[in-house]
């Protein structure tokens, strides 16, 4: 998590943010789950591979990860 944040803070571009992270967790990355509020983000996190979903709540992350089987 603190790598996430510190590369977005750091304004890296988004889709090297997600390479960098599935590299330095060593998970797939379509067996990532990414949750934000940006359609931009989810877009580019789906662009790397993830599974990505934009939620507005944490209703839409809970109904979310029901729909995704968790």
């Amino acid at each position: 998590m603190r790598c996430m944040e510190k590369c977005l803070t750091d304004q890296w571009p988004l889709n090297e943010t997600y390479d960098h992270v599935v590299k330095a967790i060593g998970v797939p990355a379509g067996r990532i789950v990414f949750f934000d509020d940006s359609a931009e983000n989810v877009e580019s996190a789906r662009n790397s591979g993830l599974q990505a979903v934009r939620v507005t709540s944490p209703h839409d992350v809970a109904g979310a990860l029901a729909a995704l089987g968790f």
